[in-house]
């Protein structure tokens, strides 16, 4: 091809036809032109088509952490829930009688004071942000979307922890020596469990204007809140993964 329109200038010049010879250069760079701007077209199409496979990648990565994340919550949804529910009991049974130090021990261990923060399953997002390659991900809404999901999980795990930072210091500070000798696991493990304590110190458990019973009253009724509190949170999170997941797969089936 070169040959060819060499041999045709070499012919316009021999022939001393140098209009046409100047027409015929202009229309070789104009060739040229159009033939670097095709490669590229051609070169940022490819680009692009890699860009957007990198993107797809990307968005199926943070999907299936998203979907770890709706499992996750979910039991964190039945969990508070229930501890919820454990904790409404026991404010209600610490006004009954405990006629023994068995029935205390027993009022004692049906509730667990669970501290759990917010355990997301980030990783992928935080290496894409890290590395500067969201915007790999085309779409300017699911991208916006997808930091808003992990932004309201970062506000929500704060939140969490506060809580659980001012219930063990509730929990500790005032109660946690006073109950630990009656959890029935601590007395079946131990050989004397009778010598962890005084005889007498259950029963305030039976007089509901003590102080220690007061003291424990207050820290049950604040981890029934923090439950509660905690519970409409993994039913929000739950709810926008999820939304984000069925986003996501749009997306993808639209690509493809």
């Amino acid at each position: 091809m070169i040959k060819f329109f060499r041999k045709i200038r070499y012919n316009l010049m021999s022939e001393n036809k140098t209009g046409k010879y100047l027409k015929y250069a202009f229309g070789e760079i104009i060739l040229v032109v159009i033939g670097i701007l095709i490669a590229l077209q051609i070169n940022n199409w490819n680009e692009f088509n890699k860009d957007r496979e990198t993107g797809l990648g990307y968005l199926k990565r943070i999907k299936t952490d998203l979907v770890k994340d709706t499992l996750y919550l979910n039991e964190r949804i039945q969990l508070a829930a229930d501890e919820k529910s454990s904790f409404k009991l026991f404010i209600k049974l610490m006004h009954e009688k405990q006629a023994t130090r068995k029935e205390f021990s027993q009022l004692i261990s049906s509730v667990l004071w669970d501290l759990s923060n917010l355990i997301i399953e980030d990783k992928s997002y935080v290496e894409i942000t890290n590395s500067g390659k969201l915007n790999y991900i085309h779409n300017e809404t699911i991208r916006n979307q997808i930091m808003d999901y992990y932004r309201k999980c970062a506000i929500d795990n704060f939140h969490i922890s506060e809580m659980n930072d001012t219930g063990n210091d509730m929990f500790t500070r005032d109660i946690y020596m006073r109950i630990l000798p009656y959890y029935t696991s601590v007395i079946d493990s131990l050989y004397d469990g009778d010598n962890l304590y005084n005889k007498q110190d259950w029963k305030f458990i039976n007089n509901p204007n003590s102080k220690e019973f007061k003291d424990l009253q207050t820290v049950a009724i604040y981890y029934w809140w923090k439950q509660n509190v905690s519970l409409n949170y993994y039913k929000d999170l739950v709810t926008s993964a999820k939304e984000l997941i069925q986003i996501i797969d749009n997306e993808i089936n639209q690509v493809n």
